[in-house]
């Protein structure tokens, strides 16, 4: 039944939508997706020592803003948060929580191929540039509460492909994939230096402004 539905939406955006929704000239993006060494488990040691953890480049989310050029060149802006870890420890009165986040906030071109071809099917490639941002946060709740923080950041860059099939002149479903360059941190974040990695993520995109 789930392949007989993508396949409708796939034959009703290629065959009877026009790719007009791209000629507008703002695109707004919102999209989730996961990235490689995804982890995650809880465990009770004989002890009860409770361990709920998320481990690796996990899940991730992201907006972004388009504004169309010319001939299907668009600027693009994305903000992303990624989750690079999540644990949580509890042993008797004492409560651990560790985490790490990466954001990278980029700045790039996306090129779509079929812009001018009569189609709800529109192939692009993208190449951002900009910051990576690195926090990580470790507490400790008991008698005391001790926190601790690390925050940095480093250059960086995407560089990935996308399709959308339009379900209107103005709404698409958009699937892409992505691979993160980045300079190393001076500091590690729970051991690690540098997050280079690929990513692969489902989303909306909605299409504004004249045509």
């Amino acid at each position: 039944m789930k392949k007989i539905i993508i396949l409708f939406i796939v034959f009703f955006a290629t065959h009877q939508l026009s790719a007009r929704g791209l000629w507008r000239s703002t695109r707004f993006d919102l999209a989730a997706g996961i990235s490689g060494k995804t982890e995650a488990n809880t465990s009770i040691s004989p002890e009860g020592v409770v361990n709920n953890s998320f481990q690796g480049n996990g899940a991730l989310v992201f907006v972004g803003l388009g504004k169309h050029v010319n001939n299907g060149l668009w600027g693009e802006i994305r903000f992303s948060m990624q989750a690079l870890e999540a644990t949580q420890e509890i042993s008797g009165t004492k409560v651990s929580n560790h985490a790490v986040v990466l954001m990278p906030m980029m700045l790039g071109v996306r090129q779509y191929f079929l812009h001018n071809v009569e189609t709800g099917f529109q192939p692009s490639v993208f190449i951002l540039g900009g910051l990576v941002a690195g926090f990580e946060t470790r507490q400790e709740v008991g008698l005391i509460t001790k926190t601790e923080s690390h925050s940095e950041s480093s250059l960086g860059a995407q560089v990935g492909g996308s399709v959308d099939i339009l379900l209107t002149n103005w709404l698409s479903l958009q699937f892409g994939g992505a691979y993160l360059f980045m300079q190393d941190f001076s500091t590690p974040f729970n051991g690690q230096v540098n997050f280079d990695g690929w990513s692969a993520s489902f989303g909306l995109s909605i299409f504004i402004g004249r045509q």
